[in-house]
């Protein structure tokens, strides 16, 4: 990185600019007007001092000395408001303290763009993480529903399979039951009640029942009266 222009008084306020004008005035001018009253005062004095005692020895001195004085005021006043060029020494800290400001702000460039980066990548792994449990969810609901599916298709397929079961006994039994059997016949009656493999029907369920009581079925003859207790039975005993 290229080093930074050592820093300059452009772009001060006016307001500065005056104030810092009135603290030269007041700190370092006035009291050079002051020394310089009292140079001019002990030089007039010096020269009336000497033209009583020795007029033409102590007044050339007295010239000399003063214009000496005035010349070493005029030189300090003009050290004092002249900027002062900056020594090499005071160039090379300068430039190495702007060195070390720029580093300073270098790291913390680098913290925050580092930082910055890490949030990012932590953001995108919990985005990641919850799309992946999002998904799992999905797969698990799909899962189940299919799970569910299944259950229900194999229910329904034994069902049918009772059913066309029940439906050939009734055939079965039916044939066997006309034919005056008397287990067929209560059999049969017991489909009715129940409607197994066939609808529901209490006056043929009792019918058959009947025909095999008749013949001395034992538990055609119970389930006759208990029929009769309840009237309507909703399952064989």
């Amino acid at each position: 990185m290229g080093q930074r222009p050592l820093q300059t008084k452009a772009g001060i306020p006016k307001l500065m600019l005056i104030a810092a004008g009135g603290h030269i005035i007041i700190v370092q001018l006035a009291p050079i007007v002051v020394l310089l009253w009292c140079v001019y005062y002990l030089g007039a004095e010096l020269l009336e001092w000497s033209k009583t005692w020795c007029p033409e020895t102590w007044m050339w001195f007295g010239c000399v000395t003063g214009v000496i004085l005035m010349v070493a005021l005029i030189g300090f006043a003009v050290d004092g408001f002249m900027p002062k060029r900056p020594t090499n020494e005071e160039i090379r800290q300068e430039i190495r303290e702007t060195a070390e400001r720029e580093r300073k702000s270098d790291e913390k460039y680098l913290e925050g763009a580092s930082a910055k980066r890490e949030t990012e990548q932590n953001l995108r792994d919990a985005t990641a993480a919850l799309e992946a449990e999002r998904r799992r969810e999905i797969v698990f609901q799909q899962e189940q529903a299919l799970k569910d599916a299944v259950e229900k298709e194999k229910q329904a397929r034994e069902q049918a399979q009772l059913h066309q079961k029940a439906m050939r006994l009734y055939v079965f039994r039916l044939k066997r039951a006309n034919d005056g059997a008397a287990e067929a016949q209560y059999d049969l009656a017991l489909q009715y009640l129940t409607g197994q493999g066939v609808a529901r029907d209490l006056a043929a369920a009792k019918d058959w029942l009947q025909k095999a009581a008749a013949q001395g079925h034992k538990k055609a003859q119970k389930q006759l009266e208990l029929l009769g207790a309840t009237d309507a039975p909703d399952s064989p005993k």
